[in-house]
């Protein structure tokens, strides 16, 4: 009797946990699901959809910005991406689409560290180059139960806690090729669409930005119906002298290198100044140190301040360099110390 009794107790408790379980313990997808509902109806979001790729949902729900157009991407398929995003509780921002800049293989998007329901859902979702959305990712198609980031999580954008859902807008430029050039036997790809409305922006966003002269650069091929390169150009103080700037002027300068949103990536103030090449630069300074002016001097003198602002592809191009994410537009500010012939 007393056995019994105990056996029954047992299966009692066993009953009682796994209804308290049933209860009160959620998987992690459903954990996803509730605190995505309900960030998108505190936020008012509509017009969003439910990935539903292969029959069953991934818990990423997506809303197209711009369509796109062009080929199915796939993971081999290399691709420019802006990106930005934020945790659904806000204390995580990432949001700077200046520097947040990617140029890899779309089935490279997680190693590059960003989250395997990104890379999902541009293959799912957005589809083409060309093409934009907003997307809310799961947290455990995003950084899982171990977050990410490194100091404490108490701090806010520190770091992204555990079990954090993410609000990603991505946007993938239309990589353009140039006419071909028969000199040069080659054709580059670039994001000059991307990279003049990018500028457009700049220029527009302060006053103290106007005044700014458009070039179109000595790279076009006369007569192509390509995507054009133009750099812009603004002389602050117009310095001294008469003087020829071609590929082989020396010329010692102080000068600050920066991205659009102000990030200053290289710079020197040093008395005397740095000396270089001309040739050396990158093609849109170069092209603008060698303007001339109706009777063939250089506008370019001593002691001139010249502001100059490029695109990526009279720049650093696709790939970008050390500090410069991949293909940045960027200003550079001159100061000339001195030139010699």
């Amino acid at each position: 009797m007393k056995q019994t009794i105990f056996t029954l107790l047992i299966i009692s408790t066993f009953g009682f946990m796994s209804c308290r379980k049933d209860q009160l313990q959620q998987t992690i997808k459903q954990y996803d699901s509730v605190q995505i509902k309900n960030y998108m109806v505190a936020n008012n979001l509509t017009g969003f959809s439910k990935d539903l790729a292969g029959g069953d949902t991934s818990g990423i729900y997506y809303k197209i910005i711009n369509k796109g157009s062009g080929d199915t991407l796939k993971y081999s398929s290399l691709i420019p991406l802006v990106f930005s995003y934020q945790t659904l509780d806000g204390t995580y921002t990432n949001t700077d689409t200046i520097k947040n800049h990617l140029y890899d293989y779309l089935g490279h998007v997680q190693v590059d560290g960003l989250t395997l329901g990104l890379q999902t859902a541009i293959i799912n979702d957005l589809k083409f180059s060309g093409g934009s959305m907003r997307v809310i990712i799961p947290s455990r198609l995003a950084y899982g139960h171990s977050g990410s980031g490194s100091g404490s999580s108490t701090v806010s954008n520190n770091r992204i806690t555990g079990n954090q859902s993410l609000d990603f807008y991505v946007s993938i430029p239309k990589i353009e090729p140039t006419p071909y050039d028969p000199v040069n036997h080659i054709r580059t790809l670039t994001t000059n669409t991307y990279d003049t409305l990018s500028i457009h922006k700049y220029l527009a966003d302060s006053t103290t930005l106007k005044g700014y002269t458009k070039v179109e650069s000595i790279t076009d091929i006369p007569g192509s119906l390509g995507p054009k390169n133009y750099y812009w150009y603004k002389i602050t103080s117009a310095g001294t002298g008469t003087y020829y700037l071609t590929d082989r002027t020396s010329i010692a300068v102080n000068y600050t290198a920066m991205l659009l949103n102000g990030t200053v990536f290289d710079s020197n103030t040093a008395t005397g100044g740095t000396s270089f090449y001309i040739g050396n630069l990158t093609q849109g300074v170069k092209e603008a140190f060698e303007l001339t002016d109706n009777s063939g001097n250089s506008l370019v003198k001593l002691n001139t301040k010249i502001s100059i602002i490029v695109p990526s592809n009279l720049a650093y191009k696709l790939g970008g360099t050390t500090g410069v994410p991949a293909f940045s537009a960027l200003r550079f500010d001159f100061y000339i110390v001195s030139i010699t012939q």
